[in-house]
């Protein structure tokens, strides 16, 4: 198979972005092609380049056309998700690097969490001023946050949620230099998302109070209220899902990086969604599948001999496994965000990833409606 012409585009968008020759043969070598397809693709770029050349001597111009993407091919969702997981891992087996942000982001959150839990457990212990009881028409006992509850989970919220988009908008920092063939580090991307701490904690902090009137909504309205929720939720976190990179991008502040996220959105509304849901779904999927069936026969096999401590072994792999799945998906889907944005954002396809698999998640909306 001969290379598209659509490639010609391709190259000159990733030589422009500053990746070497190299780095755009190991990218298309990650996305399966083959080294004589990706000769025949230099050739014919370098071919195009010297008739550009020869047209356009006395310009002084740079060529920094975006690149168009090739003919989509057809497939399905889940096969696309697995595309986009695989390429996504491409990107982390070359800079295992990234998993630290996610880690961080889980350490930090466990932290969080202990103090959160810790508080509670004193106040219950003692003074109560954090939860009220009530008894409801039916006898039963409840139990409802006060006004200092409300303040006191509020702020642990924010916390947790500040946290995890703190490292977020570094590990997207980082991705971009990645994506830009920069070599950079941790520390530089840490304290990139220093500087932006103004437009991460706005982001944050609407999140937490988007988060706060759901939850009102599910529990004043029940069944109803739940599937709103639910519904709500989806929206929101889809519609920003670029935030992240577009603070670490830019100095933009949070409402308006919100905004430009919600733009974005709009404009690859249908492609977002099929490649969030299509890779969530397909780490959901390796979790049934794999995490659970593997657990379960561990379990029985190493009871059988070992007793007690064979459950324990298998629950402890079976922990271990749920993390490992966890950070791989975490830093998958930060990374597929990320490369959806680059590309939405400058019209240049991100190393590892595919033209034609990127083809099949931008699919024209006209396209869509002709079927």
């Amino acid at each position: 198979m001969n290379p598209p012409s659509d490639m010609n585009s391709y190259f000159s968008a990733q030589l422009h972005a500053g990746h070497t020759p190299q780095d755009i043969t190991e990218q298309l070598r990650i996305a399966g092609w083959s080294d004589d397809q990706i000769t025949a693709a230099f050739e014919q770029y370098k071919s195009q380049m010297t008739l550009a050349a020869s047209d356009n001597a006395a310009s002084d111009q740079e060529p920094a056309a975006p690149a168009q993407l090739p003919t989509p091919v057809k497939r399905g969702k889940l096969k696309t998700g697995w595309l986009l997981f695989k390429q996504s891992l491409a990107v982390i087996k070359l800079n295992p690097g990234l998993s630290r942000y996610v880690v961080m982001t889980m350490l930090w959150s466990i932290g969080i969490f202990g103090v959160f839990t810790a508080v509670l457990i004193f106040d219950g212990m003692n003074s109560n001023y954090l939860i009220t009881t009530y008894i409801d028409a039916d006898g039963a006992e409840g139990f409802n946050p006060s006004l200092l509850g409300f303040v006191v989970f509020g702020v642990f919220g924010f916390i947790g949620t500040f946290t995890t988009y703190f490292y977020g908008a570094a590990l997207s920092s980082h991705v971009l230099a990645i994506f830009r063939g920069k070599s950079s580090t941790y520390d530089q991307h840490i304290a990139r998302a220093k500087t932006r701490i103004p437009a991460i904690a706005v982001y944050a902090l609407i999140s937490t109070v988007v988060g706060y009137i759901l939850q009102l909504l599910e529990e004043r309205l029940k069944f109803v209220g739940w599937i709103i929720s639910r519904i709500l939720g989806a929206l929101w976190t889809l519609a920003t899902s670029f935030v992240l990179p577009i603070i670490a991008d830019s100095e933009e502040s949070g409402t308006q990086s919100i905004k430009n996220s919600v733009s974005i959105f709009k404009k690859t509304w249908g492609e977002t969604i099929v490649s969030r849901v299509s890779l969530g779904g397909l780490v959901g999927l390796i979790y049934i599948l794999v995490a659970v069936p593997v657990t379960i026969g561990l379990a029985l096999g190493l009871g059988s001999f070992m007793g007690v401590a064979g459950l324990f072994i298998a629950l402890g792999v079976f922990m271990l496994g749920t993390i490992i799945l966890s950070v791989l998906g975490s830093l998958a889907t930060g990374i597929l965000n990320v490369s959806l944005y680059y590309y939405a954002q400058y019209g240049l396809i991100p190393p590892s990833f595919s033209p034609e698999l990127l083809a099949g998640v931008f699919v024209a909306k006209k396209a869509k409606k002709q079927k």
